[in-house]
C-alpha cells in the first residue's frame, strides 16, 4: 500500500488542489462564457476550444499524438477580438488584437530535444491553457 505522503500521492493532491482553485477563480467565465470551437473536428489529433466573456478568454489546446519533426509555425485563429486593443497572454506577453485576429495565437511550443527550458508541451496526450485578458 502506497503512503499518502509519497511523491506520487503528493503530486495527485497538488493537481486536484490546483484544479479546484483554478475552476473556483474562473467559475463565472467557465459557466457563463461563450464557447467556441477553434479547430475543426476533422483533424482528429488536436482540439482547441475557447471560452470568452467580456474582457477575458481562456483557450484550451489539446493534442493526442505528437508528430516527429512537426512544423513550429501553427496558429489558432481567433475571432471577436478588438483589433485596436492590446491583450495580455498568460499574464506576461502583450500582443495586439490586430495580430491575434489576423495572424492568430501560436500553438504551444513543442519539445524538440533542444528547447527543454521553453517547451510548453512534450510528448503525447498533452494540453495547454492560454489565458487572454484585454488590457
Amino acid at each position: 500500500m502506497e503512503s499518502t505522503n509519497s511523491p506520487k500521492c503528493m503530486k495527485i493532491k497538488h493537481s486536484h488542489t490546483f484544479a479546484y482553485i483554478f475552476h473556483s477563480s474562473k467559475r463565472d467565465l467557465l459557466v457563463n462564457g461563450h464557447f467556441e470551437q477553434l479547430v475543426p473536428l476533422e483533424d482528429q489529433n488536436k482540439y482547441a476550444w475557447s471560452v470568452k466573456q467580456d474582457e477575458k478568454q481562456i483557450i484550451g489546446f489539446f493534442r493526442k499524438l505528437a508528430k516527429p519533426n512537426d512544423t513550429l509555425d501553427r496558429y489558432l485563429s481567433l475571432s471577436n477580438l478588438d483589433q485596436n486593443a492590446d491583450y495580455i497572454i498568460n499574464q506576461k506577453n502583450k500582443v495586439s488584437g490586430r495580430v491575434l485576429t489576423n495572424f492568430g495565437l501560436r500553438e504551444p511550443y513543442k519539445f524538440n530535444a533542444s528547447n527543454g527550458d521553453t517547451a510548453q508541451v512534450t510528448g503525447d496526450f498533452q494540453s495547454y491553457l492560454f489565458e487572454i485578458e484585454k488590457e
